[in-house]
């Protein structure tokens, strides 16, 4: 089966490469904050979906990667507690999130340029 293409004219001086790189920006960009949101969830032990969905649904991405931050520590915390992790451990997670996290605000940061 082909797919059916069909032909763009913009009055814009953009060429159609442009536009197509410009939409799997979008869709990955996307597809990254569906994967933060199910992160929260997770972390957060939701019950269903949809009640993830009604937490996060509203947030700025700022607000997302903070709560998903705090959380995270949270559980590095209460596994320390818990001797599932030594504290070494724990701050190096720690420490590799927090540049996980740079790096993400980092993009958005790009993104919008």
């Amino acid at each position: 089966m082909s797919a059916v293409v069909a032909d763009y004219v913009s009055g814009l001086p953009i060429r159609r490469s442009e536009l197509e790189a410009i939409g799997l920006v979008a869709a990955e960009w996307s597809y990254l904050e569906s994967v933060i949101e199910a992160a929260i969830w997770n972390l957060a032990a939701v019950p269903h979906e949809d009640v993830g969905a009604a937490i996060t649904t509203h947030l700025s991405w700022r607000a997302r990667i903070e709560m998903l931050t705090t959380r995270s520590n949270l559980d590095c915390m209460h596994r320390n507690e818990t001797g599932f992790l030594s504290s070494n451990e724990a701050d190096s997670r720690r420490e590799e999130f927090r540049q996980i996290c740079r790096t993400l605000e980092r993009l958005a940061d790009g993104r919008t340029k």
